[in-house]
């Protein structure tokens, strides 16, 4: 069946390329499936739109309308139109109200991703789902929660719910589908021929430390990655010391200030700028697959309520035949299994040394997991028909 999906999600407003492909990947994973597939974005919010160069929010949408189209064309979905609508205006870029009317009355599933957008012309659509990729803070109220019984079906990243150890906040009545983030193997994968990374690599990662706060569940307060980092203490610098001394834990940061900078220095870690590292696509790309992996902590809400939660970025590096070294957050390898090797996780800071440790000694057989997972579990063509059998059942 070639079905009609409009995808909703948070790339234009805030168009750093690592945002920008955890809602791309979807879009042009469903085009080469061969739907038809429309972007659709809304403000949400006045001054919503992020501009990287200047620094600057405005109301204008034309850079990150720009950014998504070259992300998506770049992978092979040229067809895809983008739209914005911009609510104090009343104006639609891209198209016009009646062509997007059209669309919504032939829509079979609306994708809504992450629950940022929300327009009443929704409910034209004949199925509508929501995914959830921020599991714990949506249950909690952060994300989409004043309309998530308004959904005919809903996914979450949370892998783990509905596990005895999981503590997402239970909502009566809903049902939640575990699913994962999807990534486009067969373009990810042939960015890594004649690159070695053991010749002077690292393990790298784009973290946040503070993002967008804490929740508080069962009345316990939850937050963002700094506090996972301070766990870890000098474990960048014991690395570096018990193994290849040409291999670190490097951090495209964001948040926080310059002190915080300064600490996971002092402990061992390189620092380079997140936003510069996000800018532009193939300097993105260059970061993942120039690395020897990915080695990274996980929000304290993802962490301390035992989710499930998987990476979108981290499937970018599986699918480049990079091992993936992150907390674990209690993903659910029952319910996605996967081979031996390729995505580890840790819970201590000794676990995640010998973690690394382990990649470093048997790097090929790790390269060789990390790929099959990303071809397995994580490829468009596994997630994407099963999220599409289960939000277009009964249609």
């Amino acid at each position: 069946m070639v079905a009609d999906v409009i995808v909703t999600g948070y790339a234009v407003r805030f168009p750093l390329v690592g945002m920008v492909l955890a809602f791309a990947h979807y879009v042009a994973g469903l085009e080469r499936l061969g739907h038809r597939v429309f972007y659709l974005e809304e403000s949400g919010w006045e001054q919503a739109c992020y501009d990287p160069t200047t620094g600057d929010y405005g109301d204008d949408p034309t850079y990150g309308m720009g950014v998504m189209r070259r992300v998506l064309d770049h992978l092979g979905a040229p067809s895809t139109p983008i739209w914005y609508f911009d609510r104090k205006t009343v104006t639609w870029f891209g198209t016009g109200r009646n062509e997007v009317l059209g669309a919504f009355d032939g829509c079979d599933l609306l994708l809504n991703l992450g629950g940022v957008c929300q327009l009443d012309e929704f409910e034209r659509c004949r199925r509508t789902a929501l995914v959830d990729m921020d599991p714990g803070f949506t249950q909690a109220g952060r994300f989409g929660a004043p309309h998530l019984r308004s959904y005919d079906r809903l996914f979450t990243y949370g892998t783990n719910i509905g596990n005895p150890d999981c503590l997402i906040p239970h909502l009566e009545g809903l049902q939640w589908t575990p699913t994962v983030p999807p990534v486009i193997v067969d373009h990810w994968s042939p960015l890594t021929t004649g690159v070695n990374p053991l010749l002077d690599g690292g393990f790298t990662t784009v973290a946040n430390l503070d993002a967008y706060g804490t929740i508080e569940v069962d009345g316990r307060t939850y937050g963002q990655k700094a506090p996972e980092l301070d766990r870890l203490g000098d474990l960048a610098g014991r690395f570096r010391a018990a193994g290849n001394k040409s291999t670190y834990l490097e951090l495209a940061l964001a948040g926080g200030d310059a002190a915080a900078a300064e600490r996971l220095k002092a402990d061992g870690w390189v620092i380079v700028d997140a936003q510069e590292t996000s800018l532009l696509l193939d300097r993105y790309e260059r970061h993942i697959t120039s690395s020897v992996g990915e080695f990274s902590v996980a929000k304290q809400a993802y962490v301390g309520l035992r989710t499930g939660w998987v990476s979108d970025r981290s499937v970018c590096y599986l699918a480049s035949g990079r091992p993936v070294v992150v907390q674990d957050t209690g993903f659910d390898r029952d319910r996605f299994p996967g081979p031996d090797g390729g995505l580890l996780t840790w819970r201590t800071g000794d676990d995640a040394l010998g973690q690394l440790l382990d990649v470093m000694n048997d790097y090929q057989r790790h390269q060789a997991a990390a790929q099959q997972w990303a071809s397995d579990v994580f490829s468009h063509r596994v997630v994407l028909p099963e999220l599409l059998s289960v939000g277009l059942a009964d249609h």
